[in-house]
Order: structure tokens, then sequence, then C-alpha cells
């Protein structure tokens, strides 16, 4: 009974881990607009991210056994994640969203740097 009540506590962990990275995720979006082929693409490694993190927190707790227990414990951790942790947490967040963001731009400001550098110029015309 109690090994039972532990899995089912250990799992709405992983649902309460699983939230707050999407809450992370969703102040990227918003801090770091981008739109089209580009958020699918960032959406796909946040689930490239969070399917192997679940999958592994599944095979140490319960040996990778689903049932109904297990989506009932993850659903209830990202509820109280969303009812009661995010509302504490929404500023921390927030301040390594926009780190993240920064870091991002600078990373990206850092790669154009040589390009500028080897842009090639308009070819010379006929005359010169």
């Amino acid at each position: 009974m109690w090994i039972q009540a532990w899995e089912f506590l250990l799992t709405a962990a992983i649902g309460l881990i699983v939230a707050g990275l999407f809450h992370f995720h969703q102040n990227n979006i918003k801090h770091f607009p981008i739109q089209g082929i580009w958020l699918w693409v960032f959406d796909l490694c946040v689930w490239l991210v969070v399917i192997p993190l679940v999958f592994a927190g599944l095979l140490l707790i319960n040996q990778g056994e689903v049932r109904f227990h297990t989506f009932l414990a993850l659903f209830l951790g990202g509820v109280v994640y969303m009812a009661y942790l995010k509302p504490l947490l929404h500023r921390p967040v927030e301040l390594a969203s926009l780190f993240t963001v920064k870091s991002f731009r600078a990373v990206l400001s850092l790669l154009v740097i040589p390009w500028r550098f080897f842009k090639s110029g308009s070819p010379p015309g006929d005359g010169e």
C-alpha cells in the first residue's frame, strides 16, 4: 500500500516538473516571439526533451507501468503546479526566461560577426 502511495507521489512530482517546463516554455515564447515553422521547431524540441524525461522517470519509479493512476498523478501534479506553484514561481521563471532569451540573442549576434566579414560584396561591373 505504501509503495503505491510513494509511486503516486513521485509520479505527481514528475507532473510538477513537466508543468514547470511548460511554464518556462510559455514564457520563452512570450519574450522571444517566434512564429510559423520556427515555433513548430521550438515546440518539437521541447517535446523531445519532455518525453524522454517522463519516460525515464516512469521507468525509475514503477518500471514503466502505465496505468490510469499514472495518468491521474501526472495530471494532478500539473494541476497543483498551475494552481499553487505558478503564481509563486512566476517571477523567477520570468527572470530565467529573460536570461535565456538574452543569452540566445547574444550568441546569435556573435555568430553573425563572421558572416559580416566573409559576406561577398557586389561583383565588379564590366567597365572596371
